[in-house]
This record gives structure tokens, sequence and C-alpha cells, in this order.
């Protein structure tokens, strides 16, 4: 999984949203829209792991507390 090419497929496609939820394909919010990504559902673990280096402290116990994260990236 290679977490920085949704983020810049996201980007290129002016997509508003990233979803990525494990189980999962990525998905993008184009236009109010939801688009899945041509990619292989989410693996758990791998998603945690990308997650975990994109959050800070408190995002990660919010996570870690709530299975969810909901934050912004500047690209």
């Amino acid at each position: 999984m290679d977490i920085a090419q949704y983020f810049r497929t996201a980007k290129e496609r002016n997509a508003s949203d990233l979803h990525l939820i494990a189980g999962n394909k990525p998905v993008i919010r184009v236009n109010g829209l939801l688009e899945d990504l041509d990619a292989q559902p989410l693996n758990g673990a791998e998603l945690a792991a990308a997650v975990f280096q994109l959050v800070n402290e408190s995002m990660l116990e919010q996570y870690q507390r709530t299975k969810e994260a909901d934050f912004a990236l500047d690209i």
C-alpha cells in the first residue's frame, strides 16, 4: 500500500476528501460524489501503520479510543 499515492491521486483529481477504511478500497470525493480508486482493499495493519506516521500524539490517542481518525493534510 502506497498511502502517498492515494493522496497524490486525490490532489490530481481535485478531491475534497480521501476515505481510507480497512477492508475497503480507497475512496475519494470529487464534486460531492464518491469514487473508488483503482486499488486493492486496504489491509488494516498496513493502514494503521501508515496513519500513525501522519498523525500527532493527540490524534493517535483519539484513534486508539474511537478507531476513527479525521484530519487534514496540506500537500
